[in-house]
């Protein structure tokens, strides 16, 4: 699965096939020195964005598409120790020429 952040790809040729979406909740305990908290909440960004990409690819799987385009991260704070990472684009399938 390709994944791009651009509507298009030049000299390709798409059928859109709708938009897919994918998201994943991290958070974190309150407690650890600030050095340890931040490489602890990298890991789980980082965590969560896979788990999100994943889930969006799963969906476009699904609809037949072998690209993702217009791909955009939205991360949204839920509380003072948790976020919601979502990932979304539109689905697309190659055109063979």
């Amino acid at each position: 699965m390709k994944l791009v952040n651009t509507d298009y790809l030049p000299g390709e040729d798409f059928t859109f096939l709708g938009l897919v979406r994918g998201s994943c909740i991290v958070s974190h305990k309150e407690g650890a020195n600030k050095e340890t908290a931040s490489k602890l909440c990298g890991q789980m960004l980082a965590e969560a964005r896979a788990t999100a990409c994943k889930r969006m690819i799963t969906e476009a799987e699904a609809l037949g598409a072998d690209t993702i385009v217009n791909v955009r991260f939205l991360v949204n704070r839920i509380t003072e120790n948790a976020a919601e990472i979502f990932v979304y684009g539109t689905a697309a399938q190659k055109n063979n020429s």
